[in-house]
């Protein structure tokens, strides 16, 4: 993912590095990263999911996620919440 866009967001106290995929249909974070944002007292809505394994376009890969969490965005002054999955399993922190 080295040749992808990144952009710099704001999330709890702390920026993260996100990768921009136009193409990508879901975004995520790390379970690593939502547990650090859990710690920071960040409140985030969890939302009622099952189980379940997200499979690459290419099908060499797959994804456990683990929750479904509306999380707060920020870039300059503008603030979006958006409804991330986590999952232990991925490279990048973040992929809006």
């Amino acid at each position: 993912m080295k040749n992808c866009p990144y952009t710099d967001i704001k999330i709890g106290n702390g920026n993260v590095k996100g990768v921009i995929d136009t193409g990508f249909e879901i975004s995520s974070v790390t379970e690593d990263l939502y547990v650090n944002l859990q710690s920071q007292g960040l409140e985030m809505l969890e939302l009622k999911f099952q189980s379940t394994v997200l499979v690459t376009a290419f099908g060499s890969m797959s994804w456990g996620i683990k929750k479904q969490v509306y999380i707060p965005l920020y870039n300059d002054d503008n603030c979006l919440e958006h409804v991330f999955l986590v999952s232990g399993q991925l490279l990048e922190s973040l992929l809006p």
